[in-house]
């Protein structure tokens, strides 16, 4: 059976990963019925909550992701993932456990992303939270970035989607 593929979707939260994702997929599904798209907010949901935001909990939560996208890729389904996943073992085990994956990196300054704040995040940060990455949790950089989407300005979402389909389709024809 030929593995799938995994396109991993990383960067700060309110960045926009999760909007480019959803974008892609939609594009992605029209073309094949074979992708799946995860949420790394949808995956604590999914596991009732059972984890919050320390260092400790966030790792767990991206070794579910990563575990739940080898077995899907292991089945031959493609997967998109939307994940803070901010460590470099995360990133390792990817590397070493799923032939076909590319990391996409969406970045935007931290400024834009906290005039954004959808999820009221940084609204937070008055309140001395300690568990807001980029401020005060370390985030590790993919080691190997297969794309960087600048997301500081608002919109051309549809477009930044097409920078990671032209990606997929380069892999598929190189």
């Amino acid at each position: 059976m030929e593995r799938g593929q995994l396109i991993w979707i990383t960067g700060f939260s309110g960045v926009g990963k999760t909007t480019i994702a959803t974008a892609l997929y939609g594009k992605l599904k029209k073309k094949a019925k074979n992708w799946v798209l995860i949420d790394g907010d949808c995956v604590r949901q999914i596991c009732d909550h059972d984890l919050g935001y320390s260092p400790q909990e966030r790792l767990q939560n991206a070794k579910r992701i990563a575990n739940l996208c080898k077995m899907l890729t292991e089945q031959g389904i493609n997967v998109i993932a939307a994940t803070i996943s901010m460590f470099s073992e995360i990133y390792e085990f990817n590397t070493q456990n799923i032939g076909n994956y590319k990391t996409v990196l969406i970045t935007a300054s931290l400024e834009n992303i906290k005039k954004r704040d959808s999820k009221g995040l940084y609204q937070k940060e008055r309140n001395d939270s300690k568990n807001i990455v980029g401020v005060n949790q370390q985030y590790d950089l993919p080691p190997v970035i297969s794309l960087t989407i600048d997301n500081n300005e608002d919109g051309q979402i549809e477009q930044k989607a097409d920078m990671i389909l032209d990606l997929i389709k380069e892999s598929e024809n190189g």
